[in-house]
This record gives structure tokens, C-alpha cells and sequence, in this order.
């Protein structure tokens, strides 16, 4: 019935909605995941880098090999890093993307409901006869005012 219904009337803007964020929602999730990844590589490579320092100090004989592997890995964690950015700009731009779309499913739903209400508009408009309303208007504030003034005529007149 749903796949009829949609076929007939189009895909359901709600339904539209879910389907994106759980697509957004699940790269996030991936993302976090690399991301935290790479903490954990960063991690083991600055405790190679200082293995490696350490054992150079330790045999001056292995000092030139060390400080080879040491450069090494200095690379590697600055690849390390830089990618982490990468990673996490790209989390920031698939969440600003998540919200421009909640942004426009809401600007269409405001959209429908101004259509719905200049319509509504349209139609009290056409029942309302301007002249005739400010006609009654006029009549009703004389009578205010009459009231108005017989009340303070009243107020003045009775003791508190």
C-alpha cells in the first residue's frame, strides 16, 4: 500500500527526512570511528618515536638507525595528523549538510502551511463585504462611546 501510495502521490517528505539523517547519521558515526583510529595510531606512533629516541641514547652505535626510524615515524604522525583534520572537517560538513536538509524539509512544511492559510485567507475575504463591515464597525464604536460616557455619567453620580 505505502509503495502505491508513494508511487501515486510521491515519496513522503517525512520518510524523505529519516531516510537522509540515518544517511548522514551513519557516515558520522563511520567518521568518529576513523577518527578515533587515528588518536589510537597517533598514540602508538609518538611511543615509537620515543622508543626510538630512548634507544639511541641508550646505544650510541644504533644512533644514526634510530634517528632514521625516528624521522620516520615524526612523518608518519604528521600524516597522522593532518588526516585526523581532514576527518573532522568533513564530520563538521556532513553535519552542517544534515542541517541545511532539516532546514529545508521545515522551510517546505512552513510552505504548505502559508499556502493552506492564504487560501483560508481568500475565502474569508469573499465572505466578508468590506463596506458593510465598517459600517458595523462605525455603528458598534458609537455605541462604545455612548456606553462610555453614560458609564462615566453613572460613576459620577453614585457616591464610592
Amino acid at each position: 500500500m505505502q509503495s502505491v501510495k508513494s508511487f501515486l502521490w510521491g515519496p513522503d517528505p517525512e520518510a524523505q527526512k529519516r531516510k537522509c539523517n540515518a544517511l548522514v547519521r551513519s557516515n558520522v558515526r563511520k567518521l568518529d570511528r576513523d577518527i578515533m583510529q587515528l588518536r589510537t595510531l597517533d598514540s602508538k606512533t609518538r611511543s615509537l618515536i620515543l622508543a626510538a629516541s630512548k634507544r639511541a641514547q641508550r646505544n650510541p652505535s644504533q644512533a644514526k638507525q634510530a634517528a632514521q626510524e625516528t624521522r620516520i615515524f615524526a612523518r608518519e604522525l604528521i600524516r597522522v595528523r593532518k588526516q585526523g583534520v581532514r576527518l573532522a572537517t568533513s564530520k563538521a560538513q556532513l553535519q552542517s549538510v544534515q542541517m541545511q536538509v532539516n532546514e529545508a524539509f521545515s522551510v517546505r512544511k512552513i510552505e504548505g502551511s502559508i499556502r493552506a492559510s492564504t487560501g483560508i485567507m481568500k475565502d474569508v475575504n469573499s465572505l466578508v463585504r468590506l463596506p458593510e463591515l465598517t459600517g458595523t464597525m462605525r455603528e458598534l464604536s458609537q455605541e462604545l462611546v455612548k456606553a462610555g460616557i453614560i458609564e462615566e455619567m453613572v460613576g459620577d453620580s453614585l457616591p464610592d
